[in-house]
């Protein structure tokens, strides 16, 4: 996992920091495996944590009620960006392969109770991560179309589907899909783009651009509020919070990584990791804003419980 990859970004503003809050609320979820895992995230319900590898191949599922650890599969880029139904019964992944050199990706549906696999799409050049929609409903991008699933999981191009907001990236650019028409975004120029999400209202973006710092814009991509440095930003589910890694490294490795939240009306920071032996990265927020989850560089994953130092009710 030293090889996670690494990138130098710059201050603007000098925001206002807060010290380290303690807790005795650290669980470790992988303490009892062996092998490296990273990118967490909570079930809609907050009850299971999925992960996957570093590579993303597979996923992993602990089951916060039962401590009960499954794999739920091991395609190549199944961990990247996959999704949770509405009621946690089915997640949606893709997989990658290469033919001649070229990555082909797979849309899958995997139902967490019978294990059934489905194929949605199969080897597409343009399909971009699903996205769970407002009314519940799953849907994905494909070559810039829209399509949404029907209760059988078909594809079908949705009426619904394109009364909705879409984030992804192509060429290291955002790309907005506004009921149906796309938008291309660089609000602060040619560059690097990554990590672009939307708020829970899906009235604003945020986003890292690389070399120059994280910001929030609204949806046509004017600059609301600049972040500064704040690497693999996650919005609060309140939409009050941004969580993100401050890591630092000297161009080849990483060196140090610590995880903290920057209040998005005031840019108070506060630091909720402060550890010497630890790198905490790629953290993610759980449903109810009370628990955050991440993985170290040595492919531990962790549940901390920050209710106390963000005050959240």
């Amino acid at each position: 996992m030293k090889t996670f990859f690494l990138l130098t970004l710059f201050f603007f503003s000098i925001p206002t920091f807060s010290q380290v809050q303690r807790t005795d609320g650290l669980i470790e979820i992988t303490k009892n495996l062996t092998g490296e895992f990273a990118y967490p995230k909570f079930s809609n319900d907050g009850n299971k944590i999925f992960f996957s590898t570093p590579n993303f191949k597979g996923i992993y599922q602990f089951d916060l009620v039962t401590n009960k650890l499954d794999r739920l599969t091991y395609d190549d880029g199944a961990g990247y960006e996959f999704i949770l139904s509405n009621d946690n019964g089915t997640i949606f992944f893709r997989n990658n392969r290469f033919i001649n050199n070229l990555k082909f990706s797979s849309l899958i549906s995997l139902n967490l109770k019978t294990r059934k696999k489905n194929v949605i799409e199969s080897d597409k050049r343009e399909l971009y991560p699903p996205i769970l929609l407002k009314n519940g409903n799953i849907a994905y991008v494909l070559e810039s179309k829209v399509f949404t699933l029907d209760r059988n999981l078909k594809k079908r191009l949705a009426k619904d589907g394109t009364q909705d907001v879409f984030v992804f990236l192509r060429d290291s650019k955002i790309v907005l899909l506004i009921n149906g028409v796309e938008r291309l975004l660089t609000p602060n120029g040619e560059g690097h783009y990554i990590w672009p999400s939307l708020s829970s209202d899906k009235t604003q973006l945020l986003f890292t651009h690389a070399g120059v710092g994280t910001f929030i814009t609204d949806l046509n991509g004017k600059i609301i509020s600049n972040l500064g440095y704040a690497n693999y930003p996650r919005w609060s589910p309140d939409g009050n919070w941004v969580l993100y890694m401050n890591d630092k490294d000297d161009g080849k490795h990483l060196l140090s990584s610590d995880i903290w939240a920057i209040s998005v009306a005031d840019k108070r920071r506060i630091q909720l990791t402060d550890t010497k032996d630890q790198i905490e990265m790629f953290a993610d927020w759980s449903p109810d804003g009370k628990k955050i989850v991440y993985n170290t560089n040595d492919g531990k994953i962790f549940l901390l419980n920050i209710e106390n130092m963000l005050g959240v009710k």
